[in-house]
């Protein structure tokens, strides 16, 4: 990993998710919508993808300048890097469950299930990502597996909206 040991990345990475996640939840809670948290996690992901190189190159250049072998520093700077390309992509993800069970809220027990399946999709993912993709794969294209993801989920979201639009307007 460029920043530094894959263990301590990926810990950084981790506290981020969950910094996203409440975020995202209070952002829900404040009233944004499904459709803006997804808009907002395909365009977090393309400016991760596009802006990656352009973090590394400028933390390469003054890493040992700016951390002087201050570690505290050196931490600083990367969580300032991995907060920066990714607050908002997780913030997004953070606020699709709630933001869509506030937007469905009237039928009852939809809440819980949404819950069950985001924790086992939370799950499955960073089994998946630990396990299967980061060994594999770069950064860039594991995100570009996720970009691809949240678009057809988007794509997917605003054809069914289209679908129950017609319905109400045709009754």
């Amino acid at each position: 990993c460029v920043l530094g040991p894959f263990r301590e990345i990926f810990a950084i990475v981790l506290a981020f998710v969950m910094i996203g996640i409440a975020i995202g939840a209070a952002l829900a809670r404040a009233g944004v919508t499904f459709r803006w948290f997804a808009l907002a996690a395909v365009g977090g992901i393309v400016f991760t993808v596009a802006e990656t190189r352009s973090f590394v190159a400028w933390y390469a250049e003054y890493r040992g300048i700016w951390a002087q072998g201050d570690l505290g520093r050196l931490l600083a700077l990367k969580f300032g890097i991995v907060g920066s390309l990714s607050l908002v992509a997780f913030s997004a993800f953070g606020g699709l469950i709630p933001s869509l069970q506030r937007e469905f809220s009237d039928k009852p027990h939809s809440g819980g299930y949404l819950l069950f399946l985001s924790a086992l999709a939370n799950a499955a993912g960073f089994l998946l990502m630990f396990f299967g993709l980061h060994p594999y794969f770069d950064y860039g294209v594991i995100l570009m597996i996720l970009a691809t993801g949240m678009a057809t989920a988007v794509i997917v979201f605003q054809r069914r909206m289209l679908d129950a639009l017609v319905a109400v307007v045709l009754a």
